[in-house]
């Protein structure tokens, strides 16, 4: 069984793919769902994130050398 890692780098990045609950992509509206990335600050061993509600997001963290 691993170990895990010791410390996380403070910089990151979430992806979010989000919408209303019965939000869907159309020929009308083709991007009305898509995902966004964006570049996040702040994080470490331990963190609080607060996650969009009808959403799927991916947080991307790294390990800090």
């Amino acid at each position: 069984m691993g170990q895990g890692i010791g410390t996380v780098d403070s910089k990151g990045q979430e992806i979010i793919l989000a919408g209303g609950l019965m939000d869907e992509n159309s020929l009308d509206e083709p991007t009305k769902v898509a995902s966004v990335s964006r570049d996040i600050d702040g994080l470490s061993t331990k963190f609080t994130y607060t996650f969009k509600p009808y959403s799927l997001t991916v947080l991307r963290l790294t390990e800090a050398h």
